[in-house]
Parts: structure tokens; sequence; C-alpha cells
């Protein structure tokens, strides 16, 4: 729930769903997501509730599914890279989905939001790579029995 704020009212966080996705497989990662968006906009009265519906697919749906995808394609290389560029590629392209929301509703001019909010999600994505590496291995690592769902 720390934000960061980009333009226009837009902000950036870290997301987490393509970590869930690794541990739990993509279906439960979206209900997980759906469960933490709900409680920051109903509770902390973040995101908004107007912006509930994009919110989960931007964050939920994308982050989970498509970074389960890559982390699944590529984890036969390298796991931890998978994960990383995964939870990375998902923030991106979470990033990018919000920039085409906001410039379709005009209050922010589509190329400015787009270059900001994809800029600065790729800069904040590295973190979020780093975060879903090793927050997964050190579950793995006290949970053994959490291997993730087979892909």
């Amino acid at each position: 729930m720390v934000n960061f704020p980009i333009i226009g009212g837009v902000s950036g966080h870290l997301l987490g769903a393509t970590l869930v996705a690794v541990l739990l497989g993509p279906y439960a990662a979206v209900i997980v997501m759906t469960a933490v968006l709900l409680i920051q906009t109903l509770l902390f009265g973040d995101g908004g509730i107007t912006a509930l519906g994009a919110n989960i697919l931007n964050m939920g749906l994308i982050g989970a599914f498509i970074g389960y995808a890559i982390y699944s394609r590529l984890r036969g290389i390298n796991e931890a890279f998978a994960m990383g560029i995964a939870a990375w590629t998902s923030v991106v392209l979470g990033a990018v989905m919000a920039s085409i929301e906001i410039g379709v509703s005009k209050s922010v001019p589509f190329l400015k939001v787009l270059t900001l909010m994809t800029g600065y999600h790729a800069v904040r994505g590295i973190g979020e790579a780093i975060l879903t590496v090793l927050i997964a291995q050190a579950i793995r690592m006290k949970l053994p029995e959490v291997k993730g769902v087979p892909a």
C-alpha cells in the first residue's frame, strides 16, 4: 500500500500478482489479488471503487495470467530468472493497459500517461522482480511443501 504518485492521480506500487501465481497458480492469484484490491478500496480508499474493475484487470488478471505464462515458459532455463522476468513484464504490461484506459478516458493525454507510466513501471518492475524472486525462495525454504503449481 505504499504508493508513488506518477501523474494526474495515478500512482504506482508493488503488486505481487506474479509472486502469488508462482506459489498458488494463476486462478488462485486472481482471487487473492481481487481480495487485496477490495480491501485497499473499501477499507483504505486506495484506488477507488470506480477503478476497481480496471485494477482487477490490470493487476489481477494480467499480473497473474501473463506473469504465470511467462514464468511457465522460462522456468526450464532458470527458475529465478523466469520469476524475475515474469514479474517485471506483468508490471509493465499492467501499466501499459492502465495507460490505454486512462488515455481512452481523456483525463490525461494518452502519450504523456503512456510514457510516464511505462517508464516508471519499467524501473519499478526491477524491484518487483527482485522481491518476487527473494520472497518466493524464502517461502520455499521455510515451507518446502509450497512448490507452486506445475506448469
